[in-house]
């Protein structure tokens, strides 16, 4: 990598990098694969939306709790 110094202005200093091209022995391809999708069902997205209304319903009652 090679970094070259602009012309410096007002608001701080600015820098141009060069990246060097990928080197001839780094032709691997370096592939992320994503973790296996595993099924949802209707029932666990239920429990999901239940929980996250008791969150709701305690998140209220605190707050009311304060005022």
């Amino acid at each position: 990598m090679e970094v070259k110094p602009i012309n410096k202005r007002a608001s701080g200093q600015a820098f141009e990098m060069i990246l060097k091209p990928p080197s001839p022995g780094s032709d691997v391809a370096h592939s992320i694969t994503s973790p296996p999708k595993r099924e949802v069902s209707l029932e666990d997205i239920q429990k999901k939306l239940e929980a996250a209304e008791d969150r709701r319903r305690v998140s209220i009652t605190l707050v009311g709790v304060e005022i």
